[in-house]
């Protein structure tokens, strides 16, 4: 993917940097976790069999409170995709352990949800096996294709993200052990939260919201709708008396009604602004809000 300097109205094609067998991409985004993905930095190469040496490149939360494991292809030889289900595998089966390594890095009250842990796999290449196995598993895997460029320039393009598949009951995973699925939340569960008139005012903003992109999906929590590409850009709570938009601050925000307000600190909120609306009047001027808050996580 061509990126362009542009100095005095001139263009200048940047030239790729070779990150091959270099610790640096993954120190980076260690270091930079949660503005770049959206996931908070629990620990790196944290060892799953001392025995074999396995170890998980990164450890993180995700500002849903779901586990996430970062894996960094190291090689066209990397077997990333084996490696993504080896340890969704290990995750489903030690999750005190993952429970108690993310209270001793982000606080003993960290909030940590199991409805849908995932991998995030970061490459600079994929091969057409890789994405095929990933889309026909169904499991909750994202990849994203990397380019570093001279001058420090890195740009993420997620080119692949595969919900795991729903389903009820139990789940046998390895070993023999079932555990009951996660309850799984749909629109109706959060209209029994409503009113009539809120229901409305939440479906016109829904509406705006996913037209405003193809790439924006949704996504039910327990909490709250969630509007995403690579990481949230909004958040809806419907209650009896008004609809709640939470958002992703973008840099420059342009809100000459002054209708957008910070999150209270204290909330511990991951998106850091919000919105009331009572009527449907006010939808559309928060789509306006919105779509800066969708521009600002790309």
């Amino acid at each position: 993917m061509p990126l362009f300097a542009i100095q005095d109205g001139k263009a200048r094609k940047l030239d790729f940097k070779s990150v091959e067998n270099d610790p640096g991409l993954q120190q980076f985004i260690e270091s930079n976790c949660k503005e770049v993905l959206g996931v908070k930095y629990i620990a790196t190469d944290f060892p799953t069999d001392d025995r074999r040496g396995d170890a998980i490149d990164t450890l993180g939360l995700d500002e849903n409170g779901c586990p996430t494991i970062i894996l960094y292809k190291k090689s066209d030889n990397d077997n990333i995709v084996s490696k993504a289900l080896y340890y969704m595998d290990w995750l489903d089966s030690n999750r005190e352990i993952y429970e108690e390594t993310a209270r001793a890095k982000l606080g003993r009250n960290v909030l940590i949800s199991w409805t849908s842990p995932k991998v995030i796999l970061i490459a600079d290449n994929y091969n057409k096996f890789d994405k095929y196995a990933v889309k026909r598993l169904g499991e909750n895997i994202i990849l994203y294709k990397y380019y570093w460029y001279e001058s420090n320039m890195l740009y993420l393009e997620n080119i692949l993200m595969s919900s795991r598949a729903a389903s009820s009951g139990l789940r046998v995973i390895e070993g023999g052990r079932s555990l009951a699925e996660p309850p799984q939340y749909t629109l109706e569960y959060h209209l029994s939260k409503g009113t009539e008139a809120t229901n409305a005012i939440f479906k016109e903003l829904r509406r705006l919201i996913l037209t405003t992109d193809d790439d924006i999906s949704e996504r039910f929590t327990e909490e709250y709708v969630a509007y995403y590409t690579t990481r949230n850009f909004a958040e809806v709570k419907i209650t009896k008396t008004c609809v709640m938009l939470y958002l992703f601050p973008a840099s420059r925000l342009h809100d000459p009604s002054g209708k957008v307000e910070d999150v209270p600190e204290n909330f511990d909120y991951p998106l850091k602004k919000r919105i009331r609306l009572e009527n449907l009047d006010d939808v559309k001027y928060a789509g306006y809000i919105a779509r800066q808050s969708y521009i600002a996580t790309l």
